[in-house]
């Protein structure tokens, strides 16, 4: 019910949302035009998800105030960006490297492939790696039969990618 009183109030004021995406500067030529107005409609869906019906949104959120709040929020996310610009501008100036897409994937990917192999484990397994993150105390021999243990485990499982 929620979800269709959000896409209500996105649909409802999306008028609003361009002219005050007009007063901050940013205009249908923008280069980043689209990108802004998405953010402003996901903004108003959150703000719209709290709310049962449209009277009690409109109510909480007159025009004037949600006029403000979305200036606001436009502002803050121009300045967001701005200051993204300014970091990359610093890391080219530096000519420092910039972590590649790829990088961040590889990551994920094994997040991803860790997170299988902590499901695939049973219930003693998964006690035996949180002992080792640091959830109870352990001996030190304790500590390397459990890493014996699920070394194996780990290299059975990773064969497979």
């Amino acid at each position: 019910m929620t979800r269709t009183i959000a896409t209500l109030v996105v649909k409802k004021y999306e008028g609003l949302l361009r002219k005050v995406a007009y007063r901050c500067g940013i205009h249908q030529q923008h280069p980043n035009f689209d990108d802004y107005l998405q953010e402003g409609r996901w903004h108003l869906f959150q703000l719209a998800s709290a709310f049962e019906d449209l009277a009690s949104f409109e109510q909480t959120y007159s025009l004037s105030f949600l006029y403000q709040n979305l200036y606001w929020f436009f502002l803050d996310f121009q300045r967001k960006q701005h200051e993204r610009m300014d970091v990359l501008d610093l890391y080219q100036d530096e000519g420092l490297a910039l972590p590649s897409k790829t990088e961040e994937n590889e990551v994920l990917e094994w997040k991803v492939a860790f997170t299988e192999f902590y499901a695939q484990l049973d219930a003693t397994d998964q006690e035996r790696i949180a002992a080792l993150l640091g959830k109870r105390p352990l001996s030190r021999q304790m500590k390397a039969y459990y890493r014996q243990v699920l070394r194996k485990k780990f290299d059975l499982f990773f064969k497979s990618f």
